[in-house]
């Protein structure tokens, strides 16, 4: 059975799990065309048993893209040098709590905190894409052995 869309999604660390759910906002303008400059792909994340969470936003601008809707799928931002993050990956939400977690943010804190999503971005990429969050299969264990002459 298919997730709901508006569902949250459950990331398990150690004992402790955490409800993040992936969304897009803009400014509310009435210039369609105004509008548009203001995308922001949003990953809100909170700790199980905790009212506190954290926003972490990736706005349009300064070469900076995030899906709006062309050419790219929801929960997809690009940096200005090419580099991309998939937000509906749970390797790049744990990717972008440790780095949240890095800059300051306390998990078991009450207040809601906002975090600008490019400031962790280079951290979070390189977690992403070391292999860390995504392991790689071992393929000299899974190769067969090669037959001898």
């Amino acid at each position: 059975m298919p997730r709901h869309r508006n569902d949250p999604r459950w990331l398990g660390i150690g004992t402790d799990r955490y409800r993040w759910s992936v969304g897009h906002s803009h400014e509310n303008l009435e210039d369609p065309n105004e509008r548009d400059k203001t995308c922001c792909e949003f990953l809100e994340l909170r700790r199980e048993r905790v009212h506190g969470r954290v926003y972490i936003e990736f706005c349009v601008g300064n070469g900076f893209r995030v899906s709006d809707g062309w050419g790219m799928h929801s929960g997809q931002v690009r940096h200005a040098d090419g580099r991309g993050l998939n937000l509906n990956q749970p390797g790049v939400v744990r990717a972008l709590l440790d780095a949240a977690v890095a800059v300051g943010w306390d998990p078991t804190a009450t207040t809601v905190a906002e975090l600008d999503g490019w400031a962790l971005f280079d951290r979070a990429f390189a977690n992403a894409t070391s292999g860390q969050y995504f392991p790689t299969p071992n393929r000299a264990a899974t190769r067969p052995p090669s037959a001898s002459c």
